[in-house]
């Protein structure tokens, strides 16, 4: 596997000397034409994932190096955790957490993402979760999955999913692994990933730096 390492172009916010730290960032004249002389030297590279932090600048750089193989899925029913949640979980309720589709857009927006830039797969896991998801957008491999569901049954559904399609080296991100402490409970995230690694032993799994306290990061592949 090779690893290529970029940084984000500059920003208005670098040539004012602002710290941005988790701010979004605008790329300067500069920075753009940073970002196009990277396109430019990588243009040749088989690059099958890119792995960029949401922040405007990170998103934006990868949006200029011109990679238009690059797609971009979001799945949820945005009415909150499902039916069933109160039953394998002591503290999350069936509701909790919603969020309407017009409300994600508009914070998507604030961070200067575009939502249109994404393909919606709205619905239960249950209804969307199937072959049929994936010859409608020919979907043939993936290369970062972020999993925020919270639950076991939830967590599990995805992993079922996406297991066929782990064709490649691929990072999965979940974002509630220590959730009311679910880790040490054994249940949530935790539960679901251990059993997927338990039925998939042609995979190879190794524990990468995360991106919180909370949540756990993997790099999965075929074992050689």
């Amino acid at each position: 596997m090779k690893l290529i390492i970029t940084r984000h172009g500059e920003t208005e916010e670098n040539k004012a000397g602002i710290i941005q730290g988790h701010l979004p960032g605008h790329l300067s004249a500069t920075g753009i034409k940073q970002a196009e002389k990277v396109a430019l030297r990588l243009k040749d590279e088989k690059i099958d994932f890119i792995y960029s932090s949401d922040l405007a600048r990170a998103s934006d750089t990868a949006k200029k190096m011109n990679l238009k193989s690059m797609r971009f899925f979001g799945f949820d029913a945005f009415k909150g955790l499902p039916e069933g949640t109160d039953k394998e979980h002591d503290v999350l309720q069936k509701g909790f957490y919603a969020c309407s589709f017009e409300k994600m857009k508009e914070c998507l927006k604030r961070r200067n993402i575009n939502p249109n830039d994404i393909t919606w797969i709205n619905g239960w896991y249950d209804e969307t979760l199937n072959n049929k998801t994936i010859e409608k957008h020919n979907i043939k491999k993936i290369g970062i999955v972020f999993v925020d569901c919270d639950t076991y049954s939830s967590s599990k559904a995805v992993l079922d999913f996406l297991t066929p399609l782990i064709t490649e080296p691929v990072i999965f991100c979940f974002d509630d692994w220590k959730l009311y402490n679910m880790d040490v409970k054994g249940t949530g995230e935790y539960r679901s990933f251990n059993e997927f690694l338990e039925k998939n032993i042609h995979l190879e799994v190794k524990e990468i730096k995360s991106y919180n306290r909370k949540s756990k990061s993997f790099l999965i592949k075929l074992k050689k």
